[in-house]
């Protein structure tokens, strides 16, 4: 599960990242980019990046409290029971997609 939102230049740094891994890996592993600035233009944004992930709208801010995120791009690790297994803050690149789902 990764936060993010449209103006943040970290975020869009990894999104391409994610767009290959979840190409990739998709049979194994599932991405949930939880947007917090849904008074923007995600549609647009989604669109225009060719980003095929689902992509949430946390409209009251209630997913990111509910994680305590202050910092973005955050991005969990969540097993299939629903633990979380890593945390991981800052923007990630595909190796270390990789390396943190392992």
């Amino acid at each position: 599960m990764n936060f993010w939102a449209t103006w943040c230049p970290p975020c869009k740094e990894e999104m391409p990242a994610m767009e290959r891994f979840y190409n990739e890996k998709s049979k194994d592993v599932e991405i949930l980019a939880v947007n917090l600035d849904p008074q923007n233009n995600v549609k647009s944004f989604v669109k225009g990046n060719n980003l095929t992930f689902p992509i949430l709208l946390d409209q009251e801010g209630s997913t990111q409290q509910t994680y305590s995120i202050i910092s973005i791009p955050t991005t969990f690790i969540i097993d299939e029971q629903g633990l979380i297994l890593k945390k991981h803050i800052g923007s990630m690149t595909y190796d270390q997609m990789q390396e943190l789902t392992k």
